[in-house]
C-alpha cells in the first residue's frame, strides 16, 4: 500500500520549499483557496544515485500531481509530467485544496526523491501584464490556426464547385453533341428512304408495273 503523508501549510502569494520523499510515496498539502483564484504549481525533481548518494535529475522519473477541492471531494487536477514541470488550475469554489505530488524513479528498487517545490496564486481579476501576454498569445495561436483551416475548408469548397462547373459543361456539351447526333441521324435515314423509294418506283417504272 502507498504511503500518503499529509500536512497543512498556509501558502502565501509566492511559497517555495523543499522536501525529501521516497519514489511512488505520495505527499500531500492542503490549502484554503478563495473562489475564482489561478494557482501555478512549479515543481523540480531529483533522484538520489544509490553509489554516490548524491541527488541528481534523471529524465526518466516522472511526477503525478493531483488536486482535489475537499468542499465537494471534486478533483481539479490529475496530470504526470517530466521530472520538471508545472501545472495551473483556476480554484472553482472557496475552500480547502488537497495537493498530492507523487514522484516516480525509473528501476524496481526504493529509492529516496528530492523534491523542489514553488507555488503561486493570484486573483484571476489582478491578472499582471505577463499572465494577459501569455494569453493572448495562446488565444493569437488558436485564432491562426481556426483562421488556416478556415481557408483551407474554403479553398476545398471551391475546388469541388471548380469540378462540378467542369462536369455541367462536359455534360452540357456531351448533351449538346448527342442531339446533333440524333439529328444527322435522323436526317441521314429520311434521305435514305427517299433515294430507296425514288430506286423502286424507277425499277417498277421500267419494268412496267406501275
Amino acid at each position: 500500500m502507498i504511503p500518503i503523508l499529509f500536512f497543512t501549510t498556509l501558502f502565501l502569494q509566492i511559497t517555495a520549499f523543499h522536501f525529501y520523499v521516497d519514489a511512488s510515496e505520495v505527499k500531500c498539502f492542503t490549502e484554503d483557496m478563495g473562489e475564482d483564484f489561478r494557482i501555478t504549481g512549479y515543481y523540480k525533481m531529483l533522484i538520489m544515485d544509490s553509489v554516490t548518494g548524491l541527488f541528481k535529475e534523471d529524465i526518466k522519473s516522472t511526477m503525478k500531481i493531483t488536486v482535489f477541492a475537499l468542499g465537494s471531494d471534486h478533483q481539479v487536477v490529475d496530470t504526470t509530467g517530466s521530472s520538471k514541470g508545472k501545472f495551473t488550475f483556476n480554484a472553482a469554489e472557496s475552500s480547502l485544496h488537497q495537493i498530492c505530488l507523487t514522484p516516480f524513479a525509473p528501476g524496481w528498487y526504493t529509492t529516496k526523491a528530492k523534491v523542489y517545490f514553488e507555488m503561486k496564486y493570484t486573483d484571476e481579476e489582478e491578472e499582471t501584464p505577463d499572465s494577459k501576454s501569455e494569453d493572448f498569445k495562446v488565444t493569437s495561436k488558436m485564432a491562426k490556426s481556426v483562421g488556416q483551416t478556415i481557408r483551407a475548408i474554403r479553398s476545398d469548397i471551391n475546388a469541388q464547385r471548380e469540378i462540378e462547373h467542369e462536369v455541367r459543361e462536359l455534360s452540357e456539351t456531351v448533351n449538346s453533341r448527342t442531339y446533333q447526333f440524333t439529328l444527322i441521324q435522323i436526317f441521314i435515314l429520311v434521305l435514305t428512304s427517299v433515294w430507296q423509294l425514288n430506286s423502286l418506283k424507277t425499277f417498277f417504272q421500267t419494268k412496267k408495273l406501275v
